[in-house]
């Protein structure tokens, strides 16, 4: 069986509440730190996605599968916008040894790393 879209874990959740934009009460958004084993980076899922982070099918150190998403770039910061995703499995602990994606400058050097070359991405659809 073909597996589509990236396969990432959750390293860190982090949810806050914002005024709704219709009706009475606040809206749930979470803001995910993801990792490849590599590298970690920052997403933030849709509010109509935000369903098994509510539930509790998803928590820290699970497994992911990114359904539909667009990488963009804001202040030199790289972010996934997550519109549609699927847990895959859980599991207990970090995978792997991975470090900020975003981390643009070596400790005490003031050298940069090299930044990916295309600064706008495409949204994905699976």
């Amino acid at each position: 069986e073909k597996v589509h879209g990236p396969i990432l874990q959750v390293t860190d959740i982090r949810k806050t509440q914002t005024p709704a934009n219709s009706g009475s009460g606040h809206a749930d958004k979470f803001r995910l730190t993801l990792s490849d084993g590599t590298h970690t980076f920052l997403a933030y899922v849709a509010t109509q996605s935000t369903k098994p982070l509510l539930d509790g099918q998803v928590q820290k150190y699970h497994i992911i599968r990114l359904q539909e998403y667009c990488v963009t770039e804001f202040s030199n910061m790289t972010f996934i916008i997550i519109a549609r995703f699927e847990p895959i499995q859980a599991y207990q602990s970090l995978i792997g040894n991975p470090v900020p994606l975003n981390n643009t400058a070596s400790r005490g050097t003031g050298k940069q790393h090299p930044q990916h070359p295309h600064p706008h991405y495409p949204c994905h659809h699976l």
